[in-house]
């Protein structure tokens, strides 16, 4: 029986090893709380490095839930350790502490530990499995062994496992906000990367021009562009790529750069001759390099001088505003759409249409007349065309910013990019 001086000091020696752990679990404590600001990688390896800490181990894994599969457990962190995995989640161990969620210890576990438990190779000596708990589920699971813990150690030990599930879901949670503002900026770049290649101040000689592009996300999938030609002549596009978005804005930045290339590089090509090179670089770009399967709506239209324009590719109607009727005229676009046919050139229709003075050239996208309102009415075409008879004596500029408040002003939600250029000819053109 151990005599009066030996009891006082084995509690002295337990006095001051409660307080040992006491400023080691504070100390834990705040670089928990400055590493949950790290890279998931740091607070992993900071989470089993204060857990050796605390338990004096001498072996150690946290293992964490994988992102695609929360059955599987992969190696976030090991110490004395090769690590491995993934480790199942639905056997052994892991599956009895998936559904106890609780503390489990070598002396809670039957004395002979199944040979083909994938953690067998681990559990040496004294060890200790802590899951760690995130709104009640286990997002990872910490695993400390060799060490000579005792009981107020693994009550430090479980306490901590909570500070330490609360900060790698602190870092999950700071990555998802990072990573949301680092694709809300790519996004934003993007977008101003769209929008410098919109033209800036569209200019067709004889002829009031204004356009105006409104996408439904922060990229769009629209395509409307003004290019200078020879003789004062000048090129008009007007197109829409499958869809909207990232995907499709790109398609569309390819479309203007490449359009703009071949026309100012052949001064003498029409419509059809630029459709054809083009539509055969996007099939290459889209369908090989992207492995994508979008395709594009396009008019193209070359303006000759005294009102001629000669236009190929298939978009939506030419709407025509006759100031000697004051009624709109649609005219139908003929032919293929581009990037998804090698060889376009037996589906191209070369056409010509003729603007007097006074007249007015609408071009537009399916997000203008397709728009919907609460109860599912499309804007659609008829509509439109009363609008622009109704604002005919406005300035370009004013008649483009009618149809696209108009559109909007009509629509229940914006569900598709919303573009309007518009061109028209002067009294004395």
């Amino acid at each position: 029986m151990p005599s009066s001086a030996d009891r006082i000091a084995q509690l002295e020696a337990r006095v001051s090893g409660v307080f040992q752990s006491l400023s080691t679990f504070h100390y834990a404590a705040a670089t928990l709380m400055l590493a949950s600001l790290s890279e998931p990688a740091k607070v992993q390896q900071t989470v089993l490095g204060l857990a050796f800490n605390l338990a004096r181990a001498e072996r150690g894994l946290l293992l964490a839930a994988d992102v695609d599969d929360p059955t599987l457990f992969t190696v976030g962190a090991s110490r004395g350790v090769e690590g491995s995995g993934p480790f199942d989640g639905t056997r052994g161990l892991l599956a009895r502490m998936r559904n106890s969620r609780a503390v489990l210890t070598s002396r809670q576990v039957a004395r002979g530990l199944a040979d083909e438990d994938a953690l067998a190779p681990w559990l040496v000596d004294y060890w200790a499995i802590l899951p760690l708990l995130v709104e009640g589920e286990v997002e990872a699971f910490l695993l400390v062994s060799g060490g000579k813990m005792t009981e107020d150690d693994l009550r430090f030990l479980t306490a901590f496992a909570a500070m330490a599930a609360a900060a790698l879901n602190n870092c999950s949670l700071l990555q998802d906000v990072l990573h949301t503002e680092r694709l809300e900026r790519e996004l934003e770049i993007a977008s101003r990367v769209q929008t410098s290649l919109l033209p800036p101040n569209p200019q067709v000689e004889g002829f009031d021009v204004a356009g105006a592009m409104r996408p439904a996300e922060e990229v769009g999938g629209d395509y409307y562009d003004v290019l200078p030609g020879p003789d004062g002549g000048s090129w008009i596009g007007i197109g829409d790529v499958s869809g909207h978005g990232l995907t499709p804005g790109l398609v569309m930045m390819m479309t203007q750069s490449i359009v703009s290339a071949l026309a100012m590089s052949n001064p003498d090509s029409r419509p059809a001759d630029v459709l054809k090179v083009l539509n055969r670089v996007l099939v290459e770009n889209i369908q090989t390099r992207l492995s994508g399967d979008d395709h594009m709506t396009l008019t193209l239209l070359r303006y000759y001088g005294d009102g001629q324009f000669e236009y190929s590719g298939a978009h939506e109607d030419i709407v025509v505003y006759r100031r000697a009727t004051g009624k709109c005229e649609c005219i139908s676009t003929r032919g293929a759409w581009v990037g998804i046919l090698d060889d376009i050139e037996d589906a191209l229709e070369t056409d010509t249409l003729q603007l007097e003075p006074g007249d007015i050239m609408v071009l537009y996208t399916d997000g203008i007349i397709e728009c919907r309102n609460a109860d599912g009415e499309q804007l659609d075409m008829r509509r439109m065309c009363r609008l622009i008879e109704g604002a005919a004596d406005r300035s370009a500029a004013a008649l483009c910013d009618h149809l696209i408040k108009s559109a909007t002003d009509w629509m229940f939600d914006q569900d598709d990019d919303l573009t309007v250029l518009v061109l028209k000819r002067g009294l004395n053109a």
